[in-house]
């Protein structure tokens, strides 16, 4: 499937604190998505139509190549990919 337009930046930011500030809080979605670029998001879009679980291992081995992982803790790294791939489904309906 071809996303319809290249995922901008602020608009990206903006959405997801529209979507996710209520249910974690604004400083808990600042911290999952701190670090995150133009280059980074537009990365992560490419790998999004992948099946599921390639989907989700791609974008987990994209967010880890560039850093966005602050700890070894694999649980924290399996949620914070989660939501990079909820935050972009959010992003796009």
């Amino acid at each position: 499937m071809n996303r319809p337009r290249k995922p901008v930046y602020e608009e990206f930011i903006k959405n997801i604190h529209r979507v996710f500030d209520h249910i974690h809080g604004a400083d808990a979605v600042n911290e999952t998505f701190s670090g995150l670029t133009q280059k980074i998001l537009s990365d992560l879009v490419k790998t999004y139509d992948k099946t599921v679980l390639d989907r989700y291992y791609t974008m987990y081995k994209c967010l880890e190549k560039n850093g966005l992982f602050k700890d070894d803790n694999y649980s924290k790294n399996t949620y914070k990919t989660s939501m990079y791939i909820c935050a972009i489904q959010h992003y796009y309906d």
